[in-house]
């Protein structure tokens, strides 16, 4: 230990001694800020060798001490009665947030509490000389608290507490019914209100700290009971037990309610020191330290941390994430990442980034690694030197009305490049499709692109056109999209597929089988959670999905068509030569499965799942005996064609459909 200061006031009230140090902080150049209360009673405080001013019964305060421990300067009103936190600024300014008692006057504004209970109030104080510079309220006409206050990067005051009736300086009011609501207030660096936010439940919530992250945003943390019910309408929370529980809540630069989390334990006492968070503070690393203590068994997130009969102290740690991109924030190079892009180790998306400063984000850049400073087109490349037609590419995005600035690329493969054809394996959802054609001399061409439902045109020698398109299951599971560029005499096609998958199959048990006419059939080994060909190497889809289903699955009674299509590798007779494609999916349906003992399902059938169609019975029979497409009734009365799917491409780029049988 290297020095230690005592304040005191020497005196005694009921045989109690009222002196206390609530909150203390460090400015940059290492002095120390202590705020707390001493009881004057008419007699002088000391902190460390200075006297303090001193009011009428007990008095809140703040000192500046240096680094040494030297008081520098003490500063307080008469009124004052309690500092309960104290934050220094930037430029060395400090904060502080406690309780008055009749009339406080500072920097011209001038606050009287002449109801039963204390006021709550927060002041600006300069850092250098103690003065206080400003100062505002909470008033009412109960008891009120000023419990916590934190000052943003660009010097911003947020100040918080609770009270049972809330009188603010702008001349609104909350009566919150039952027990203390929390609230957040705030201000300017010269004080004047920016907003006000209230929440809480009819228990008695409050806060007991304030952080500030690097967004300008804060975090609160304290306790509350039942649901935390915010003054825009939004509710959170709901405690573990049924007493009070801890919770920590984010509040937006602008006011919002970004997020809330709660814990604790099982106490069934409705007090004040049941489960409470009393600190915060965010380390180098962005993670928020919460200390506090719960009585009994006490639960925050997936931790369960024991089962004290009593009351006991907790310490828990939150980590950030803040735009999902999988990078926290401490180490996210670029926040607010869409969450739908999958972001690099510095969290960064492709559309965030241009890596070779050429004006063309990576995204759409088809020309990486272009020397800097070179003249380039829309696709990041340098203009050839001789005559080159329009090239196109094609992106989505489920941020709609963005596909231009953050469309992710459609997939593409060397064999697809003379077809000019891309596709995209998406879940279920909206998206937008867009086309981009760039003619690399700069030469202008028309552009049309047609997709399920509608078409767009276009024209330039730089031209995006938009589509949006929904995919749905249960509906078509591959949605095409056709577009044609004309320049002059000449003019070029190309499609691109949208196709519905379901990227949780991939790794569950259901048992299922694909086929394509022409290859061997596949199925899913429900032990590897892989996709595996059969190994005889000439079990195709002649066979049918029934059959296929019980070779590997014995109990199957019935297949039913999947409503989403998987990426799978197949093989050529002999499993001798690989071709991937996206096929639709059935699944193997055991006999001891409830849509077959309701009688939903009957043994044998083939069953589209969107409609509940039947699609044949036998299809074993049916296929080996060479019939190319048979007729047969549906649940409601219809006819459905059922095609023998026997082709025997061996080669993806013979049939452009291929790619999504």
């Amino acid at each position: 230990m290297l020095w230690i200061e005592k304040i005191s006031s020497g005196s005694e009230f009921w045989g109690r001694d009222f002196d206390a140090c609530n909150s203390v902080a460090v400015d940059s150049e290492d002095n120390i800020i202590i705020g707390g209360t001493y009881f004057t009673y008419n007699k002088p405080s000391t902190v460390g060798s200075m006297t303090a001013p001193y009011g009428i019964s007990t008095t809140g305060f703040v000192a500046r001490l240096d680094s040494d421990g030297t008081t520098e300067w003490i500063s307080s009103h008469a009124n004052f009665t309690h500092v309960r936190d104290v934050a220094v600024g930037p430029n060395g300014d400090i904060a502080i947030a406690g309780d008055f008692s009749r009339t406080i006057e500072i920097g011209g504004k001038s606050f009287t509490k002449s109801t039963s209970g204390p006021g709550a109030f927060v002041a600006k104080v300069d850092g250098t000389t103690g003065m206080l510079l400003w100062t505002d309220a909470v008033m009412g006409a109960s008891w009120l608290y000023g419990t916590a206050v934190a000052l943003t990067a660009t010097g911003e005051v947020y100040f918080s507490g609770q009270g049972y009736y809330l009188e603010f300086s702008d001349g609104d009011s909350v009566d919150p019914g039952n027990g203390h609501d929390v609230y957040v207030i705030k201000y300017t660096e010269n004080g004047d209100m920016i907003w006000k936010r209230y929440f809480g439940s009819d228990a008695n919530d409050g806060a007991n700290d304030l952080v500030t992250d690097e967004e300008g945003g804060v975090l609160v943390v304290g306790a509350f009971g039942r649901w935390i019910h915010y003054g825009n309408g939004q509710s959170f929370g709901g405690p573990w037990g049924i007493g009070m529980d801890v919770y920590v809540a984010r509040l937006g630069p602008n006011g919002d309610f970004s997020w809330f989390r709660n814990g604790g334990g099982t106490v069934s006492l409705w007090r004040f020191d049941g489960d409470v968070g009393t600190s915060m503070d965010l380390g180098p690393d962005g993670t928020l330290h919460v200390v506090g203590h719960h009585f009994y068994n006490a639960s925050f997130g997936d931790h369960d941390i024991g089962t004290d009969q009593g009351r006991a102290g907790f310490h828990a740690t939150m980590t950030f994430d803040t735009d999902g991109d999988g990078v926290h924030d401490s180490s996210d190079s670029c926040p607010g990442t869409i969450p739908a892009f999958v972001a690099d180790a510095d969290g960064c998306a492709p559309y965030q980034l241009d890596s070779d400063g050429d004006g063309i984000a990576d995204n759409h850049d088809q020309c990486p690694g272009t020397p800097a400073g070179a003249t380039v087109n829309g696709l990041g490349c340098e203009p050839p030197t001789t005559d080159e037609t329009p090239t196109c590419s094609m992106y989505t995005t489920t941020t709609l009305g963005q596909v231009e600035t953050i469309g992710v690329s459609m997939e593409t493969k060397p064999e697809w490049v003379s077809l000019n054809y891309q596709r995209a394996l998406l879940s279920e959802g909206v998206y937008d499709v867009g086309l981009h054609c760039v003619d690399p001399n700069g030469d202008e061409f028309s552009l049309e692109l047609v997709g399920p439902v509608e078409s767009v045109q276009g024209s330039g020698s730089d031209v995006w056109i938009v589509l949006t398109d929904e995919l749905l299951k249960g509906y078509e599971t591959a949605h095409r999209f056709d577009y044609t560029w004309t320049q002059g005499t000449s003019q070029e096609n190309g499609y691109a597929h949208l196709i519905l998958i379901d990227p949780a199959m991939a790794t569950n048990a259901t048992k299922r089988v694909a086929l394509w006419g022409g290859k061997v059939n596949q199925h899913w080994d429900v032990d590897d959670l892989e996709w595996k060909t059969d190994p005889d190497g000439t079990s195709g889809a002649n066979i049918g999905a029934l059959a296929t289903c019980k070779k590997w699955y014995p109990d199957t009674a019935a297949v039913e068509l999947m409503q989403h299509r998987e990426t799978i590798t197949f093989w050529t007779a002999g499993n001798s030569a690989p071709y991937e494609s996206t096929k639709p999916i059935w699944e193997c349906v055991a006999d001891d499965d409830p849509r077959v003992l309701s009688g939903a399902l009957q043994s044998g059938e083939v069953v589209e799942a969107s409609t509940g169609t039947i699609l044949a019975t036998i299809l074993l029979t049916t296929a080996a005996c060479g019939i190319g497409a048979i007729a047969v009734s549906n649940r409601k009365g219809g006819k459905v064609e059922f095609e023998d799917e026997d082709d025997e491409d061996e080669d993806e780029g013979e049939n452009k459909d291929d790619f999504i049988k």
